[in-house]
């Protein structure tokens, strides 16, 4: 089942709840309730909502995972804002009507679905406990996931849209490490839908927004460079600052490709603000190959993913581009140089030259 489910509903959330079952023991819960109760069994404190849920896919049961939502205690909150997400990518992303179902009724489940969920999430972005937080934000990337992988971009409207992506983003200054991760996996699921929504319902606050969040993640991968390089001014962060910084690199680089994925050519033509924030991004991306030595090769692999997926377009006929695609090209070059071990004698070379991993030398032939 894991294996026929999209890329997005595979993907662990980064905040998983303390104090719930052990796995055996989640697993025998599972197996209890394989025939569907017609009312969904009060949950005890323990349990992990995420697993509980999945014996409970029935849309009839979606109110009552909102209802725990509300809940007083925090880490019921939490496994519930756990068990919308999985719902989300279960149900909707999942696509598999019964026999004789017309796709209308579908059509408006999920538009029910999507609404209770984004005010129910929204809300809960705003919750005391961090580990609430972390879970709605990750049932917000969820259901934006969901809808992509449906073909159900057009289900939320614009404005919807919005209200997510500012609620997301609002959760970039948290502190709360693990909040912040969440936020920048999920904006790249909604930036994509907001990005595709340009296409068919172009306005200028969505374009604004998506500026907003390009340059976002622009600053959490040049938080990365600047701390993997060792410069002066990460010196004041603690370790914990500076291991965060680390791992958001390269759900910056993912989140980033997602939001390129949704760009068209026709929409920088419209909006040159968009073109410089692209081209402030494709910067740090372009700093991610020439220090591929010094960070972690996911980082790199997920920086050269991300600037394929930019319009070719707009590299070759935007004036920003011309020093990065340049800058890009030589150092795709080097990487095949390294690769043949042919002599090269170029200064830039000496500080890089290492064995090139075959994943980064398969990633970099498609690149280059």
């Amino acid at each position: 089942q894991t294996c026929a489910l999209p890329i997005s509903a595979r993907e662990e959330p980064t905040d998983h709840p303390r104090g719930l079952l052990e796995q055996r023991t989640a697993q025998k819960t599972l197996r209890t309730f394989q025939n569907l109760p017609r009312e969904l069994p009060t949950p005890p404190l323990g349990l992990d909502f995420g697993l509980f849920c999945k014996g409970f896919n029935n849309i009839d049961h979606f109110s009552k995972f909102l209802e725990y939502c509300n809940h007083s205690n925090a880490k019921i909150r939490e496994g519930a804002s756990k068990a919308i997400g999985e719902f989300c990518t279960q149900y909707i992303a999942a696509n598999d009507l019964p026999a004789g179902v017309p796709e209308e009724i579908k059509i408006g489940q999920c538009q029910m679905i999507s609404e209770k969920v984004c005010i129910s999430m929204i809300e809960l972005c705003m919750d005391q406990n961090a580990a609430v937080r972390s879970m709605s934000i990750y049932s917000l990337g969820n259901l934006t996931s969901a809808l992509k992988d449906s073909c159900y971009e057009n289900i939320l409207e614009t404005s919807r849209l919005h209200d997510i992506s500012y609620a997301i983003l609002s959760s970039f200054a948290d502190n709360n490490g693990k909040v912040i991760k969440n936020a920048i996996r999920s904006i790249g699921h909604t930036g994509n839908l907001l990005a595709w929504s340009l296409t068919s319902r172009p306005r200028n606050d969505s374009l604004k927004l998506i500026v907003e969040i390009i340059k976002k993640l622009a600053q959490k991968l040049s938080n990365t460079l600047h701390v993997a390089l060792g410069d002066k001014q990460t010196a004041s962060l603690t370790w914990k600052e500076r291991s965060a910084a680390k791992k958001h690199g390269w759900g910056a680089c993912h989140a980033l490709s997602l939001v390129f994925e949704g760009l068209s050519f026709g929409i920088f033509q419209e909006f040159s603000d968009l073109a410089a924030a692209c081209s402030e991004a494709i910067g740090h991306l372009v700093l991610c190959l020439y220090n591929h030595t010094s960070l972690n090769e996911k980082i790199v692999l997920a920086a050269m993913a991300a600037i394929c997926h930019l319009p070719s377009q707009l590299l070759s006929q935007n004036k920003y581009q011309s020093e990065h695609v340049g800058e890009a090209l030589a150092i795709s070059i080097l990487f095949l140089q390294y690769s043949r071990n042919i002599p090269f004698d170029v200064n830039i070379s000496k500080p890089h030259n290492k064995n090139i991993s075959s994943k980064l030398l398969e990633k970099n032939e498609h690149f280059l």
